[in-house]
């Protein structure tokens, strides 16, 4: 194993880190660490795969009885045969087949986006990033789709109380990060989100998208914070007009040529 990362989360928030780690293709384990909690993500490729966190709620016993998947009483069982045998607690119940392996793969990609969910709202803690660190033994491997988990996070984590300061200055002109056509291959929007992401062009202020929306201000730019979060787009000043230059101002015209002589007859 060799750090080839660390740093505080204070400075560099997690979306960012994930897609650093996924446009540079990077292998092994994102680490993060606060008092309360610990959290892992692997990543393959730069593609989360796993993710693991000491939080007894985001487990997946707890998970699969919150969404009435599996009885309490079957996860305490499978729970205390996992104490002896060591075998996680999916293998544990597909071979007891309280689960099929496409259920548990299912849940499984439901709980890494849950413990990225929840790393999320990390508003303090340490990160280090591992290179080539596979995932433990047995755990069962995913590929999740970043585009589509950041939009969730949005959606889920988007605090609608900093809406005036973020967008305070509503001549602030928003831009799109990424292709539209990216977006619509690789990332599910609703039809809300998608009217409002058309009318970002990079020329259009907050207040004219407001404007073309046709709807309620607050829900609009509701819909451009949640974007914001998801870094599909970015906030940019307003284009100054071009304005003649003080010297171009007083300037004095260069003379003209001499009017011609006119004879009379």
């Amino acid at each position: 194993m060799e750090k080839a990362l660390e740093g505080d989360l204070a400075r560099s928030a997690l979306p960012d880190l994930l897609l650093f780690l996924q446009s540079g293709r990077r292998t092994g384990l994102l680490a993060l660490e606060r008092a309360d909690q610990e959290a892992k993500v692997f990543l393959k490729e730069g593609t989360p795969v796993f993710a693991a966190t000491t939080k007894p709620d985001l487990g997946l016993g707890n998970l699969l009885v919150k969404l009435g998947r599996v009885e309490a009483e079957r996860v305490e069982q499978a729970l205390a045969r996992q104490r002896v045998s060591r075998l996680r607690i999916g293998q544990i119940l597909t071979a007891e087949q309280a689960l099929s392996e496409a259920e548990l793969a299912s849940l499984l990609k439901i709980q890494v986006a849950e413990v990225i969910f929840d790393a999320f709202t990390w508003r303090e803690g340490l990160f280090s990033f591992w290179e080539r660190t596979p995932p433990p033994p047995g755990a069962v491997i995913l590929e999740t789709d970043l585009p589509n988990l950041l939009m969730e996070a949005a959606r889920r984590t988007a605090d609608r109380k900093p809406l005036a300061k973020l967008f305070a200055d509503q001549r602030l002109v928003p831009e799109t990060i990424v292709n539209p056509e990216r977006v619509r291959h690789s990332v599910t929007l609703t039809p809300e989100e998608w009217r409002i992401f058309f009318l970002v062009d990079g020329r259009r202020s907050l207040a004219e998208i407001c404007d073309s929306a046709g709807s309620m201000e607050t829900a609009a730019l509701e819909t451009l914070e949640t974007l914001y979060l998801a870094r599909l787009l970015v906030l940019r000043p307003p284009q100054e007009p071009n304005l003649p230059s003080a010297a171009t101002v007083l300037k004095k015209p260069s003379p003209g040529p001499e009017p011609a002589a006119v004879a009379f007859s």
